[in-house]
């Protein structure tokens, strides 16, 4: 029981403590345990060693999301090709058990968690070997929340923008406001000082991603919608935008070089 409980705690630690001699050790201790319960209860008499080997099964398939490798291998090193048919069914439920709550195996679930685990999937590939970084464009005037539409058309004055990000004085972002929102106050220098960013900001937090979320998942949000730019935040810092166009102009990219590889 302290095995289980040492290497959940050292493989969570990121702490190197083995994989596969743990799993068959977990697993067979637990199906001992579970055939010793079955022979105290007075209910049945079961072999205890046959249910240790169908416990290493299950355990490794659920852990390295390999139902067949299991049971084929705990067969071939016990030589227990009569308890086939146990460990083939032990292997499966245990997979189809665990698949639902850990989409990756032990191996593969850290690589997946920062976005480099290789896949079949072409595209997905592709947005993984993207550096989002260069993708990010900072030519833009932030104005301050307190902003009012004098700054508003000095900073159109300056911009070949259509928008501008609104932060505040610690950069937070706050919003964006476009200029079709108040392009008929534009030349009423008379509103100037009536009108501000507050009367036109615009927000949602659907269209803002994180610097360290993963590409594909900063595509995912262009997909459905008619919006052509993502606001880049660092945990709720302004950083810049993505652009529709500038992330599939890389990925067309990636994928005529790769293709000519």
């Amino acid at each position: 029981m302290l095995k289980s409980i040492a290497t959940s705690v050292t493989t969570s630690a990121g702490g190197v403590g083995g994989t596969f001699a743990p799993s068959l050790f977990i697993g067979g201790f637990t199906g001992f345990f579970v055939g010793r319960l079955i022979n105290m209860s007075g209910l049945l008499v079961v072999e205890e060693s046959n249910f240790a080997l169908v416990g290493m099964a299950a355990v490794m398939s659920g852990v390295m999301h390999s139902p067949l490798t299991a049971t084929f291998l705990i067969a071939e090193i016990t030589g227990g090709y009569a308890l086939f048919a146990p460990l083939m069914i032990a292997s499966t439920i245990s997979y189809i058990v665990v698949k639902p709550l850990n989409k990756y195996s032990i191996y593969a679930e850290e690589l997946a968690l920062e976005g480099n685990l290789m896949t079949h999937n072409k595209d997905k590939t592709a947005l993984q070997f993207i550096d989002k970084h260069k993708l990010v464009e900072t030519n833009f005037i932030p104005l301050l929340y307190e902003s009012n539409l004098r700054d508003i058309v000095e900073a159109v004055q300056k911009s070949t923008r259509n928008f501008f990000p609104i932060v505040d004085k610690e950069n937070k972002f706050l919003g964006i406001v476009i200029i079709d929102d108040f392009r008929p106050l534009m030349f009423k220098p008379e509103f100037y000082d009536v009108y501000g960013v507050k009367d036109f900001i615009r927000y949602s937090e659907h269209f803002i991603v994180d610097i360290s979320d993963p590409l594909e998942e900063m595509v995912s949000k262009f997909r459905g919608s008619d919006r052509f730019n993502l606001v880049v935040v660092d945990n709720g810092k302004y950083v810049g935008f993505m652009s529709r166009a500038n992330v599939y102009a890389e990925y067309r990219k990636y994928v005529s070089t790769f293709s000519e590889e």
